[in-house]
Parts: C-alpha cells; sequence; structure tokens
C-alpha cells in the first residue's frame, strides 16, 4: 500500500495509489478479533433502494462483469457519494488529483471476480494534503453472502500485487504510468510541467512520513443480498 500511495502522489521513481472469506459469522467484528490483528468499527450503515440496486447491475452483468462483482461496483459508488456528501471537506477518487491538473487518469476494470475491488478517496484539492490530518482513505469493497465475512486486506501484501510502469515522453512533455492491480489497469497522464506540485508535496511536507509510516485510514465497504451497506472502519490491534 506505500508502494502505491507514493507512486501515485510523487510521479516519479516511486505511482499512486485478496480477497479471503472467512468461516461463517453472524457478527463480522467478532470474527475478526479471533481470527486476525482486525477489527471492524462501524461507521455507516444504510439499506440501498432495491429497484436502483437490481437496475445498475444488471446494466453491468449486460457488459459483462459477473454478478459479484457488478454488485461491488454498484456499491463502491455509493460509497464514494458517502464519502463526498458526509465528509467535511468531502473526499472524492484519487483520479481527481490528475485530472485537476490537465492530466487523464483512465480505470478499466477487468469482468472478472479477480482481486479486491478497491479506491483511494482523497481530497481534490493538492495542497490540503500538505496538511498532516488530511484524510488519505484506502476502502476495499466487497459483496458478502448470507453468513459469511470478510478479512481486510493486509497493506503488506498489496505492493506484491501491484506492478508500476511509468514512461516519459519526450514528444509532448508528459509522464505516464500504468498500475496494473488484480482487478484491473490504470492509466495516468500529466503534463510534466503540472508535476512540480505533487513532487513538492511528496517530498517536502508530511506525506511522506506519513505514507513512510502507513499512517492512513483503511475502510471496509460490504454488500449483502439484501442490499445492506455497511461501511467499517478497520481498526487494527496494538
Amino acid at each position: 500500500m506505500k508502494f502505491i500511495l507514493k507512486s501515485f502522489l510523487g510521479f516519479l521513481s516511486v505511482f499512486i495509489f485478496n480477497q479471503n472469506y472467512t468461516q461463517a459469522s453472524s457478527r463480522p467484528e467478532e470474527a475478526l478479533e479471533k481470527e486476525t490483528a482486525y477489527k471492524l468499527i462501524q461507521l455507516h450503515q444504510t439499506k440501498l433502494d432495491p429497484n436502483a440496486l437490481q437496475t445498475e447491475v444488471e446494466k453491468l452483468t449486460q457488459q459483462g462483469f459477473p454478478l459479484k462483482r457488478a454488485r461491488e461496483i454498484y456499491a463502491q459508488g455509493q460509497i464514494g457519494n458517502f464519502f463526498a456528501t458526509k465528509y467535511n471537506p468531502g473526499l472524492f477518487p484519487a483520479s481527481v488529483i490528475p485530472t485537476q491538473m490537465r492530466g487523464s487518469y483512465i480505470s478499466e476494470l477487468y469482468k472478472t471476480d479477480d482481486g479486491v475491488l478497491d479506491e483511494v478517496f482523497t481530497t481534490s484539492d493538492v495542497n490540503n494534503l500538505k496538511k498532516d490530518d488530511t484524510p488519505i482513505v484506502y476502502n476495499e469493497t466487497h459483496f458478502v453472502e448470507d453468513g459469511a465475512t470478510v478479512q481486510p486486506t493486509d497493506f503488506k501484501d498489496v505492493e506484491e500485487k501491484y506492478t508500476y510502469n511509468p514512461s516519459y515522453s519526450l514528444w509532448n512533455l508528459r509522464l505516464t504510468a500504468e498500475l496494473k492491480k488484480p482487478c484491473g489497469t490504470i492509466n495516468v497522464s500529466l503534463p510534466v510541467l503540472s508535476c512540480k506540485p505533487l513532487i513538492d508535496l511528496y517530498f517536502q511536507g508530511n506525506l511522506k512520513r506519513r505514507l513512510d509510516a502507513y499512517r492512513l485510514d483503511h475502510t471496509l465497504t460490504t454488500l449483502k443480498a439484501d442490499g445492506t451497506l455497511t461501511l467499517f472502519d478497520v481498526a487494527k490491534r496494538n
């Protein structure tokens, strides 16, 4: 995880930023406390509109996504709305950073169930990242079958599952990078002259210390078949 975040925000030689189901239990918090070094603390819960859920999931399955992944994509979008409206200031997907710097961010999800569907949420203002308390949230989204629990990703395992390929074009003075994840691919392109705020941010501020110490928030979203959407804070036990 540190590798992904450092890579994205630094945009240098260093770009930004599995799923294992455990034994059945009606209370994920209890199972996680017994089986891992983590516990889940509920932050938000809502019941999604069943008609909207079915309609949007059907659109995704018609595009070729497996049912489980289609449900996770819709759930991630709903949590994105929550982060944007319930946090002050609002938190947005990491794609807002390059797109607000005259760059592009293109995400393509594989039409499989492989890998955790994840996203990084943070401020839309690069300058705010200089503040030590600016949220940087790594969220993973899971569709959970009735009676099952889910184990959160360990940051130490993430780096092995991601590959990063940077390149530089003298022709149009752009830095580009391809980040491959188990669930899909991200392509980012930035004008060289736009990269300075990110470079300064990484090397001069609190951000580098935060990433080196893995000081970022980790949340986990679950969606159940009945439409119950729950956001948990993943708290690591000391």
